[in-house]
């Protein structure tokens, strides 16, 4: 069975200190056929510059010449989807080396499933863990429900 591709979109304003990180977890990942695109939202900060010094052929730059706001930014995110997979990762997060392999292997073992996240594990910028934001939490604040209304 050949690999879909899935592409890992990753917005951006102002994120010169973490995107750099973002993106390398983006490529780290042990599934390979992927499309990463940053979507930099007229950042004024370095954001550009980190992110054009990575070299990789799986790597997008998408550039807006004036700030369209977040909703936006990750609409336009949509319309830059090559993949036939799309995941969001916020530039100042990162992601498991196995995380879009686990996601192609739960969709493949349950194909009735058509949205699924991850719960989050907190770390400090020295990489201590020190909380994790699970489904039911998500769940209790409200944002599971203000993804399903749009």
């Amino acid at each position: 069975m050949t690999d879909p591709l899935v592409t890992i979109a990753i917005t951006s304003y102002n994120y010169a200190s973490t995107i750099g990180e973002a993106v390398a977890s983006a490529l780290a990942q042990t599934y390979r056929n992927l499309d990463v695109v940053v979507l930099d939202n007229a950042s004024t900060d370095d954001s550009v510059a980190v992110v054009g010094a990575i070299r990789d052929e799986r790597l997008r730059l998408v550039r807006h010449p004036e700030n369209v706001g977040m909703r936006r930014n990750h609409n336009l995110a949509i319309r830059e989807t090559r993949g036939e997979y799309l995941m969001f990762l916020s530039a100042d997060d990162q992601l498991l080396p196995t995380a879009v392999r686990d996601a192609i292997d739960y969709h493949r073992a349950h194909p009735e499933i058509d949205m699924a996240y991850f719960s989050v594990s907190m770390a400090d910028s020295d990489g201590n863990v020190g909380g994790y934001l699970h489904r039911s939490y998500l769940e209790r604040s409200g944002y599971c429900d203000a993804l399903a209304s749009g």
